[in-house]
C-alpha cells in the first residue's frame, strides 16, 4: 500500500464496501491481505479518510537527536577531534564527552554537514603484488 495515493485507496475501499468489487480484488489492487482490507473498511466507516493516514504522520521521531546535541557534535568534530575517523570519534564522544549516539545517527549528522571520514578519503597505494613474468623467447 506504500506509495499509493489516499484518493486511490479510498476509492478501492469504497468499491469493496459497496460490493462493486470483492475483498480479494481490493486486496490485489492495493497489494495487501483481505483481512487488512476488512480492517480498513471498518476504520474508514468509523474515522473517514483519516483512517488511511499513518498515526505518526506529522510527529517528530521519538528518538530524534536534539539540535543542541547535533551542534555540540559538529563543534567537537571541528575543534577537539579534528581528523578523527567516524568510529574513533564515536568512541571518544561516549568515553570523554558522555554523548551516547548510534553510528548511523553520527554518520547522518556529519555527512549532512559535508564532513567525510578521513579514512574514506585516504588514497590507497596500488602495489603490483603479482607481476606477470616476462615472456619466454621462441626458437
Amino acid at each position: 500500500m506504500k506509495g499509493l495515493s489516499i484518493a486511490y485507496v479510498k476509492s478501492v475501499i469504497e468499491k469493496a464496501m459497496s460490493g462493486r468489487i470483492t475483498t480479494g480484488q481490493a486486496a490485489a489492487k492495493l497489494g495487501i491481505s483481505r483481512q487488512y482490507v476488512n480492517r480498513l473498511e471498518k476504520k474508514y466507516s468509523e474515522k473517514g479518510e483519516s483512517a488511511f493516514v499513518h498515526g505518526n504522520r506529522g510527529r517528530e521521531r521519538k528518538w530524534k537527536t536534539s539540535p543542541e546535541t547535533e551542534a555540540r557534535i559538529l563543534e567537537l568534530r571541528e575543534t577537539k577531534y579534528r581528523g578523527f575517523n567516524f568510529v574513533h570519534f564515536l568512541e571518544k564522544l561516549g568515553e570523554v564527552e558522555h554523548i551516547r549516539i548510534s553510528y548511523a545517527a553520527l554518520h547522518r549528522i556529519l555527512t549532512s554537514a559535508g564532513i567525510r571520514s578521513p579514512k574514506a578519503q585516504r588514497k590507497r597505494k596500488k602495489e603490483n603484488v603479482h607481476p606477470s613474468r616476462p615472456r619466454r623467447e621462441n626458437f
